[in-house]
């Protein structure tokens, strides 16, 4: 038996067109070859200050939170950061790269597939 590992940077799926992602088949295609899905992590940004001013924007996000909940994925929330660059912008930034590799890292002695 295999076990697998699925460690999802949801910010670059949805941003390289992958919004309308089905994470019940992501799995299926996981176990499909014959593994064991033990980890499955989908690390995500969460703009606390947009969704306190934004109600319908807070909404979408919160149910699109809790689809990829029901699809048995474990939530890492990234919190949005700004800051302003040499222009004078303000830059907001959820890397949540380092976060993701860190636990496959983590997590790669117990595991014979990481996707």
């Amino acid at each position: 038996m295999l076990k697998a590992g699925i460690f999802l940077d949801i910010e670059n799926l949805v941003r390289c067109g992958g919004w309308g992602i089905r994470y019940r088949v992501v799995r299926e295609l996981v176990e499909a070859q014959g593994a064991t899905v033990l980890r499955a992590n989908a690390y995500m940004a969460i703009d606390s200050e947009r969704e306190e001013k934004d109600i319908d924007y807070k909404r979408k996000k919160q149910e699109y939170r809790e689809a990829v909940r029901r699809e048995s994925f474990h939530l890492v929330l990234k919190k949005v950061q700004r800051y302003r660059n040499s222009e004078g912008d303000i830059i907001t930034k959820a890397n949540a790269d380092l976060d993701l590799a860190i636990d496959a890292l983590l997590q790669a002695d117990n595991l014979d597939y990481i996707l």
